[in-house]
């Protein structure tokens, strides 16, 4: 009897262990791709060349993208806000971003070292609050110049008289379902956490509100971190040797962090990139697909995110990518190929993506017959290191299109440019999404 239980304990155990091993596997997955997509919705704050095709990333991932900017007594405050669309899954997941550091305003924002009171439970209160004087160390504080601009970001009024702020406590208190996500870097993070401290001033549970920070500095005295520290859920991601996260405690002193904090290690490549959220969003890029690859062979994997073929009226067929990388970024060839699978896989039309070795033109259109499709796709990947610059790269993109019934080339969609405001990685990715734009807008002309 004794080696009957124990066999079926044993038993239980050989069965249980990898059931454990893949629920944890799909938690971190999630938690990664998470990670990722509010990194992607922080550089979609920003207003130049990466900025716009993070936005173009978010649209192709199913997301609505609503831009916001106002101008309160003289302060600039941008933000968007992303939605799932209604017949997604997060239908009811709202992401708010607030842009960080980015102009000369901003940088004396930062400076403004001084704190004020932190209180109240309506706009009007707030700013009641925070012009009293005569303080105390008891008092809960916060760095005036962060309050200024998460107020002018959530509380300017708009033309039907309720502020952004007032409105998201609204749907969010009239609806227990919905969730937001506030999120930014660096001036950005410190933004949204204060932001999370408003709403549930204003009687919004806090089970519906996370923060995730990039790289941002303490908001607070102590008072305020023991104050609202225990009621926000705050992951507060650095990159090591990431200077701003702790400036406010070296410089001014009187600040204190709070929160989940998660350290990422820079990869050695991007060591001269200290605080930009670039580098966040290449490194959340990396953890992404780490914890992807982790799923990618076993029976849970059945996520769209995972599939090489869709049913679609214009079939596309994908070669396998040519890559002519240096020797920095062959190291990353891995993500590169990653990369590039997704971006077919945000296609509209249907696909189907081989990833064994490209072999000739005619035996790629062969392939391409055979499988129905109407449309080949070479995609053609090149980088070289330039001289005496160890941060920047020209990276190449092309995409290659031939008409499989006549066997003809179609067109060449080709995007290089230098990676000194981003990382490699980062510039394949907008290389690749500018030439499927362009591609997929002359396939939909022929349809």
């Amino acid at each position: 009897m004794t080696k009957l239980i124990l066999g079926f304990i044993l038993w239980i155990f050989i069965f249980l262990k990898p059931l454990t091993v893949f629920a944890e596997a799909i938690e971190e997955y999630e938690q990664a791709k998470l990670d990722y997509i509010n990194a992607v919705v922080c550089m979609a704050t920003y207003g130049d060349y990466n900025g716009r095709f993070a936005r173009y990333e978010l649209s192709e991932l199913g997301w609505d993208v609503s831009p916001f900017k106002d101008n309160v007594d003289g302060t600039e405050a941008k933000f968007i806000t992303v939605k799932g669309q209604d017949n997604s899954p997060e239908h009811d997941l709202y992401i708010v971003a607030i842009t960080g550091t980015e102009s000369h305003k901003d940088v004396m924002l930062d400076l403004n070292f001084h704190k004020v009171f932190f209180g109240g439970t309506t706009p009007e209160e707030f700013v009641e609050f925070a012009k009293r004087d005569k303080l105390t160390s008891q008092d809960p504080m916060v760095h005036s110049g962060f309050n200024k601009y998460a107020n002018a970001a959530f509380y300017g009024q708009d033309d039907t008289g309720e502020t952004y702020g007032v409105y998201l406590a609204r749907i969010l208190k009239e609806d227990s379902n919905r969730k937001i996500y506030l999120t930014g870097h660096s001036l950005g993070g410190a933004a949204a956490t204060l932001q999370a401290a408003r709403l549930i001033s204003m009687g919004v549970n806090p089970k519906q509100i996370e923060v995730v920070s990039f790289g941002a500095p303490a908001v607070g005295n102590k008072v305020f971190a023991d104050s609202y520290g225990s009621r926000i859920n705050l992951r507060r991601i650095v990159l090591s040797g990431d200077p701003v996260q702790g400036a406010l405690q070296g410089i001014s002193g009187g600040y204190t962090q709070f929160g989940d904090k998660i350290v990422w290690r820079r990869h050695h490549t991007l060591k001269n990139f200290k605080h930009e959220i670039a580098v966040y969003l290449d490194s959340a890029m990396r953890i992404y697909y780490d914890k992807k690859e982790k799923l990618k062979n076993s029976s849970l994997a059945s996520d769209a995110e995972f599939v090489n073929e869709k049913q679609g009226k214009e079939m596309v067929y994908i070669s396998a990518p040519t890559l002519n990388l240096d020797h920095v970024t062959i190291e990353d060839k891995k993500y590169v190929k990653e990369i590039l699978e997704d971006v077919h896989r945000w296609s509209e039309h249907g696909f189907i993506i081989n990833t064994e070795k490209r072999g000739t033109l005619n035996e790629e259109i062969k392939k391409a017959k055979n499988a129905g499709c109407k449309w080949l796709v070479l995609t053609n990947v090149e980088s070289k290191q330039m001289q005496k610059r160890y941060n920047d790269f020209y990276i190449a993109v092309e995409d290659i299109l031939y008409n499989v019934e006549t066997e003809q080339l179609e067109a060449v969609f080709s995007s290089a440019r230098g990676s000194n405001d981003s990382t490699p990685l980062g510039t394949i990715l907008n290389g690749a999404l500018q030439v499927k734009q362009e591609r997929e807008a002359l396939i939909f002309k022929h349809s």
